[in-house]
């Protein structure tokens, strides 16, 4: 997530931006699979490191 807030005013590059939306994008995709397929350890792994925002 901190990842994102640091997206939007780096990069002037168009298609550098657009990379690291999509990295950004399949990084969600991949936590979001853990959590539906019911990897609760992972789960708890993922509210802790996101417990600041």
């Amino acid at each position: 997530m901190k990842k994102l807030h640091k997206l939007r005013y780096s990069f002037t590059e168009l298609y550098q931006y657009m990379d690291m939306w999509e990295n950004l994008r399949n990084e969600i995709n991949k936590d979001l699979d853990k959590i539906q397929n019911g990897d609760m350890d992972e789960l708890t792994d993922f509210q802790k490191n996101t417990r600041e925002w």
